[in-house]
């Protein structure tokens, strides 16, 4: 991987929520997609720990060790120093399969992984080597068999995984026998052995619907035989019809932390989070929701649960859906105080994503999240300036408005007026469609929406000014906007497609350039092109305009563009073809069109995987900056083609990218963070 000359400054947001596992007695490491990081309950204080965007995390304190799953840019396994975050190896995944799960073994030596490969692969740190790698039994299908769970047991002799068939398999852990299998009522949701290793309790997941036998939410397994343990009728309320995700016993083995998935309206027998005694298995204590809580809450989902070191204190993992279906999720990290059940501290500044950013006159960022629309100031503070999950958001040059479209497949937007904080009613007019891209044009009075159709709109007027002419939206798709400092608009789509208009009166349709490739849609010579103001290129370098920009069902796709600051080229963000009927490229490209003669050229990556999503130029127009859909900031050189270089910024595809005016890079996530570049 080519380094590129961007340094992180620093980050907006922790991100998205994925673990968490204690450090020590005091501080807690949350893994999030965006980065580790270090929160210490009794302060609040949260720390960046390491710059790796981790989709699982498991710790070893006495070895001093962690290790996590990374899912960008490739899946592969980093094992980390606890005392200071440095990287101590990084470990081949499963093939480029999804990676379920990790553990590290008691003495730290090795580190198991199940992954969809549907094997169970054990690997030696101190050498990098893989010692073991075992078949899970069953059939050969991705979606079952894989080793979803795996928990070592506390002398590391053994390993116990469970897979989506409702088997629960011990294995010896020197010689990769198989010590006995075991066939759970339900498929298991997690396992934890009891701190003497006589047992392995295994929280089950039912797979939705109704359940006749609503006890059996836990099964007990004899450790030595692989029997199942007979379970003692509970007094108490414990009857569940949901998902178990989470178990933890505490130090001493007394106690035994349960986490579910709930949806509502809750019902008071479901708690979230019950804890039992381990000799009677009767429950003691339900945590049920922080008060501060929306009530709004539809689905509550316990991801994790793990006892302090001292047994004092237990620290809850959570994931809340707000409004089923519109992606809105909220996480948290809670610490109970386990002597008098009380919330001792919680942690909820994560998000889920960062779907599109529009900067300010002022230096102030617009950020649209799942979260709500965030005013960022210069100094990393952030008001919500309205609720809701935002999908894209672009600011009128003059800071005076904002164009926003909701994450909902109704085709909604509305206008913001940034001064007084006042919503607009829902634009009219608009298809049923989700909201891809907006733009605010330099006249701070029109501004574009895009969805399968594309729209220019006038403030204060209630009708479109323009719109794709009628027959061409069934064949243009996942339209994206673009606007130029000198007042052009620019709409990319997935067909290969795209469009340049400029003028005073775009509704006039005056003078506007379409599909220069297909000579018969517009005559080009009829209008007069703007003039070429940048430096004009050695003729090799650009070609006549090519085939690649066509109708074809095997094109390649147009994602985002972007104009150059003199607005003389526009360069598109491309990624691979629709079909597979021609040799596979997946290098990135960007290619660069240049107006006042029509010609492009190709920014081509030397490494494959690169599929970009977003692409923005610096204030000086010296470099090209292009974010990948597995979380890479590739950086060209507009005036001579070249490569510069790529970084791994995060930890999920990259939604946007955009310059300030000294010239930081500014990238959004879906990983949930907001990554700040010098």
């Amino acid at each position: 991987m080519t380094e590129t000359p961007l340094t992180l400054d620093h980050r907006l947001g922790l991100g998205r929520l994925r673990a968490a596992a204690w450090l020590d007695e005091q501080t807690v490491l949350a893994a999030t997609q965006a980065a580790l990081w270090r929160w210490e309950p009794a302060t609040g204080a949260v720390t960046p720990f390491a710059q790796l965007g981790a989709e699982l995390l498991t710790v070893n304190r006495a070895a001093g060790l962690a290790a996590v799953a990374l899912d960008c840019p490739q899946r592969e396994l980093v094992v980390i120093a606890l005392a200071d975050g440095r990287e101590v190896c990084r470990l081949p995944g499963h093939g480029g399969g999804i990676i379920y799960s990790l553990a590290l073994s008691p003495d730290g030596r090795l580190l198991a992984s199940g992954g969809s490969d549907r094997m169970l692969r054990i690997r030696e740190i101190a050498a990098g080597a893989e010692i073991l790698a075992l078949e899970q039994p069953g059939g050969f299908s991705l979606m079952h068999g894989n080793p979803d769970v795996v928990a070592w047991s506390p002398d590391g002799g053994r390993i116990a995984t469970a897979d989506n068939e409702k088997r629960l398999s011990l294995w010896d852990a020197a010689t990769g026998a198989l010590v006995f299998q075991t066939r759970l009522p339900y498929c298991a949701g997690a396992l934890a052995f009891a701190p003497d290793g006589r047992q392995i309790a295994a929280v089950l997941t039912f797979g939705g619907g109704s359940v006749s036998d609503m006890l059996r939410f836990l099964a007990l397994v004899d450790a030595r035989t692989g029997d199942l343990l007979p379970q003692p009728e509970t007094s108490g309320p414990t009857y569940y019809s949901e998902d178990m995700h989470a178990v933890a016993y505490s130090p001493d083995g007394r106690f035994c932390a349960i986490g579910s998935e709930n949806r509502l309206p809750r019902r008071l027998e479901n708690p979230a989070v019950q804890i039992f005694d381990t000799v009677t298995w009767q429950p003691v204590k339900q945590l049920p929701d922080a008060p501060e809580l929306s009530t709004f809450r539809r689905r509550v989902v316990i991801s994790g649960l793990e006892y302090a070191p001292e047994g004092r204190r237990l620290l809850v993992a959570s994931a809340s859906e707000v409004n089923l279906g519109d992606g809105q999720i909220e996480f948290a990290l809670e610490v109970w105080d386990a002597h008098t059940w009380t919330l001792a501290a919680r942690l909820d500044d994560f998000v889920s994503q960062v779907n599109d950013l529009a900067l300010l006159p002022g230096g102030d960022l617009l950020a649209a999240t799942d979260e709500g629309l965030r005013r960022y100031t210069a100094a990393g503070t952030y008001t919500t300036i309205l609720p809701g999950n935002i999908y894209r958001v672009a600011a009128a040059p003059n800071g005076s408005q904002a164009v926003m479209g909701y994450c909902s497949f109704k085709g909604e937007a509305a206008l913001l007026d940034l001064q007084t904080g006042v919503v607009s009613e829902p634009l009219p007019g608009l298809t049923q469609a989700l909201i891809n891209s907006v733009a605010f044009l330099s006249d701070s009075r029109r501004y574009a929406v895009c969805h399968d159709n594309y729209w220019l709109r006038q403030v204060g007027r209630k009708g479109a000014l323009k719109k794709l002419p009628p027959g061409e939206s069934n064949r243009v798709k996942h339209l994206s906007a673009a606007v130029s400092a000198d007042g052009k608009v620019a709409f990319v789509s997935w067909n290969g497609t795209f469009t340049v208009l400029w003028g005073d009166k775009f509704e006039q349709g005056t003078p506007w350039l379409a599909h220069p490739a297909d000579r018969t849609r517009a005559d080009a010579s009829d209008f007069a092109p703007p003039a070429w103001s940048g430096t004009p290129l050695p003729a090799a370098d650009w070609a006549r305009f090519s085939t690649w920009q066509t109708y074809s069902d095997d094109c390649r796709r147009l994602n985002a563009a972007a104009f150059s600051p003199d607005g003389a080229i526009l360069a598109l963000a491309s990624s691979f073809h629709q079909h597979k009927t021609q040799p596979q490229d997946k290098r990135g490209r960007i290619y660069l069109y240049r107006l006042a003669d029509q010609h492009t050229r190709e920014l081509v990556t030397p490494a494959e995987q690169r599929w970009f999503d977003a692409v923005a130029w610096p204030p000086d127009g010296a470099r090209i900056a292009a974010g990948t859909r597995n979380g890479m900031i590739c950086l060209f050189d507009a005036v001579g083609g070249r490569f510069l270089g790529e970084i791994a910024a995060h930890g999920a595809q990259i939604t946007a990218l955009c310059f300030t005016a000294d010239g930081r890079l500014i990238s959004a996530s879906d990983d949930g963070s907001i990554g700040v570049w010098q």
